[in-house]
């Protein structure tokens, strides 16, 4: 995750989330820091960070584009999890573990957690 897509999505939830929306933003973040730095950006009990954990083994058997293969043929380089350095989330809001679920399935349970918290951004 870039700084200014940070500020982007920060810039987003102060037009949106301020009128009382749920603004809900997918970034991809490698690092421990720049996640505490959108947490900070975006302020206390209105960020949920959520953790797609999906094994490595099953992402390269579901790669549906071929991406995996050319990383391990060294075609791509600098990829998260197998020649880029990758946090994981040590204490996200909502961890989701993918084995076989699809992208909307997924997606349905992260909507079911935030309509069925009483108040998601409570400080």
């Amino acid at each position: 995750m870039k700084f200014q897509e940070v500020v982007h999505a920060e810039e987003s939830w102060e037009s949106w989330g301020n009128g009382g929306l749920i603004v809900l933003a997918a970034l991809i973040s490698l690092y421990a820091s720049k996640r505490a730095m959108a947490r900070t950006l975006v302020g206390k009990g209105q960020f949920i960070e959520v953790f797609f954990d999906k094994p490595l083994e099953i992402a390269e058997q579901q790669d549906l584009n071929g991406l995996y293969r050319l990383v391990r043929r060294r075609e791509i380089k600098n990829f998260a999890r197998i020649d880029a350095s990758y946090e994981a989330p040590e204490n996200p809001e909502m961890r989701l573990i993918a084995r076989s679920e699809s992208a909307e399935e997924m997606a349905d349970v992260v909507e079911n957690k935030i309509i069925s918290m009483q108040s998601p951004f409570k400080d």
